[in-house]
């Protein structure tokens, strides 16, 4: 609905990880897909304050650890913190 910031996985077949603020998610697009899926957010597109929840996201990047894990991290404005989300897992630290 309105996206406002973008990262690229190269980790993850190159996909788009897309902030979509006003339905307060993050979306990912892999590569030639026609549809993205929910990675971060609920998915009614409803802010709100839980470790799951995002109120307004603003930005985001993807961190790799030695070990092969993937971080997706939210700049969660509305809630006034930053996110550090593990790929696969819809809570949040």
């Amino acid at each position: 609905k309105f996206p406002v910031d973008i990262a690229i996985d190269s980790h993850h077949k190159d996909s788009l990880v897309i902030v979509d603020r006003e339905n307060h998610r993050v979306v990912e697009w892999p590569k030639g897909a026609t549809q993205g899926t929910i990675i971060v957010g609920n998915n009614d597109g409803k802010k709100g304050s839980s470790l799951h929840d995002l109120s307004f996201p603003n930005g985001v990047t993807i961190l790799h650890d030695i070990h092969g894990h993937s971080h997706i991290i939210v700049a969660d404005t509305g809630n006034h913190r930053i996110l550090s989300c593990p790929r696969g897992h819809h809570d949040c630290k």
